[in-house]
């Protein structure tokens, strides 16, 4: 185990030799900034690839270019990123600019003319290095909330142009300022019973830790911790996390890059089971076997594990460290009894629960259900449960899998439908998520309906043959001071999946912005002023219930 840590820590230790000049950026905008993000910080499936810099609650505010350049890529979205631009620039990165509310002049008028012609609001476009030259400082965008952004700020990411990876930005000399040392909440004792799942204790910290209880056997620690920044309340993540053993390095944990095909093994780094339930984010510091994200562990002993102490008093000392170097340690003893009874790995199939060895391909078939489930798609080895919910009059519903254990990609999952359903081209499979049943996009093969499903849960088919609603939000008769027109689309299962307008029988641009279920036309030439206009909307749903509407006004 230790030849092998030390061979991929030398493997990714290389890249992180690049040098890149400090004072190579200047800063994006042109106001104090302050974090409520940083890099690698725990996010719901996967680690944070940028930071975030919070614009005092309001958008508009300029985005300048952080150095030389040409714009690479422009992508807008109702989701993600909303509207984001991409520099690369000659030392060899790329920078990211997201959640802007509007390009410059220049860049807008480019991607409008883009979507006129592909009529679509979304689009992804890789633009040619010689079309939009930048200079240092000059005004790509201003910034918004556009996209899945919560509230106003700017996702700023830095990546290696040649294959887009993600590095700290924090790496760089940016004007912020942080002095304010993390704060480690509790400590966690986890051991594995025989049917893999962890059990843990937890011992809270209140300045100091004390242990009064005797640890026997093989045991692993976690580390629930947060860190804060002058200027703002927000609790961000931590960059390094190292423990010491009777004052040897036995762990340690330091994400500065990371591949986009690797964000997800955050969920096999962190408690997933407490995130899921409780939202509280607890570092693991013991790896699973399938946790591929090797570089983020430049030191492991045992895996992590503890094992192998002397009885008696052992001394553990926890340090924390932010991206500025403010650190925080914690230190503590424990009694240990080293008792010699290893646990037994209970490897055999029980009611409705099917082992499965992680490091293989897994297939489960029943009368009505298929699932597999590719090897290392789940991080450790564990019990698959399945069972069926018996509905009167609604579709059965299936119990499959624990829904505690994370996977890394997509499973399969094929049922075959209740008699009852009628219309083949208007079902799909449901997860149960919140007391709502969650679309998944389904396709039918052979008499059953299949899904690539992210997590385990309960599922179930859905017919669903209803139209989403539209609603007109501030239409009137007389638009004259009107600006735009805002349209309410919802959906009550699988979500707006087309939305299309019209004025006087020509394409017309709407924005969507789906975390409100908004539609919003701005005005242009294409609406006559004083004189009557005619609008037809068309939305659709992602199984193709329509709903068009046509509506009268004067400009």
């Amino acid at each position: 185990m230790k030849v092998k840590y030390l061979f991929l820590f030398i493997i990714y230790i290389l890249p992180a030799q690049e040098k890149y000049s400090k004072d190579y950026f200047i800063s994006p905008m042109d106001i104090s900034l302050s974090l409520t993000g940083t890099f690698s910080e725990i996010r719901t499936n996967h680690f944070h690839a940028g930071i975030d810099i919070p614009t005092n609650k309001k958008t508009g505010y300029p985005i300048f270019a952080c150095a030389d350049g040409y714009v690479s890529r422009i992508k807008v979205s109702p989701w993600g990123f909303g509207k984001a631009i991409y520099l690369n620039h000659p030392n060899g990165l790329t920078t990211v600019y997201a959640h802007l509310e509007n390009f410059n002049s220049e860049i807008q008028e480019f991607i409008k003319k883009e979507q006129y012609k592909k009529q679509k609001f979304s689009i992804d476009q890789s633009i040619d290095k010689e079309r939009f030259k930048i200079s240092k400082g000059q005004i790509i965008g201003y910034s918004g909330s556009t996209g899945n952004s919560t509230g106003p700020h700017l996702h700023f990411e830095v990546r290696k142009t040649k294959n887009q990876k993600p590095i700290n930005p924090l790496y760089f000399s940016f004007p912020i300022k942080d002095t304010i040392k993390p704060i480690i909440k509790s400590i966690f004792i986890y051991t594995e019973n025989e049917n893999f799942d962890l059990e843990k204790k937890e011992y809270q910290v209140n300045n100091k830790l004390i242990i009064n209880e005797i640890i026997s056997g093989k045991f692993g620690l976690g580390v629930e911790v947060y860190d804060k920044n002058n200027n703002t309340s927000v609790k961000t993540g931590i960059n390094k996390i190292e423990i010491y053993i009777n004052n040897d390095i036995h762990y340690k944990f330091e994400l500065n890059e990371f591949l986009f095909s690797e964000k997800k093994f955050v969920n096999s780094h962190i408690d997933y089971k407490e995130r899921i339930n409780s939202r509280r984010k607890i570092h693991k510091c013991f790896l699973e076997k399938n946790n591929q994200l090797l570089n983020a562990y430049p030191y492991v002993k045992n895996s992590g594990w503890i094992m192998d102490l002397k009885n008696g008093k052992n001394f553990i000392d926890i340090v924390v460290c932010d991206n500025f170097n403010n650190k925080t340690k914690l230190s503590f003893t424990l009694n240990y009894e080293n008792t010699n009874v290893e646990k037994k790995i209970n490897n055999k199939n029980k009611l409705n629960e099917y082992y499965i060895n992680s490091e293989k391909d897994y297939f489960f078939n029943s009368n009505n259900v298929n699932i597999m489930i590719k090897k290392g798609n789940l991080y450790k080895d564990c019990y698959f449960k399945f069972d069926i919910i018996k509905k009167e009059k609604k579709h059965s519903e299936y119990i499959i899998g624990n829904k505690n254990n994370p996977l890394h990609k997509n499973f399969t999952i094929s049922i075959l439908p209740d008699e009852y359903l009628s219309n083949e081209k208007k079902i799909a499979i449901g997860q149960l998520k919140g007391g709502e049943w969650s679309y998944i996009k389904s396709r039918l093969k052979g008499n059953k309906i299949t899904c690539d499903a992210k997590s385990f849960g309960i599922f179930t088919v859905i017919q669903d043959d209803k139209k989403p609603t539209i609603k007109a939000i501030n239409l009137n008769e007389i638009m004259t001071n009107q600006k735009s027109i805002k349209f309410k689309v919802k959906d009550n299962f699988s979500g707006i999946n087309y939305y299309s307008a019209s004025i006087n029988g020509e394409w017309v641009l709407l924005e969507y912005d789906a975390k409100n279920n908004l539609l919003e036309y701005f005005f242009e030439p294409k609406a006559k002023k004083n004189k009557q206009n005619k609008l037809i909307l068309t939305v659709k749903d992602g199984l193709g219930n329509t709903n068009t509407q046509q509506y009268f006004f004067e400009r």
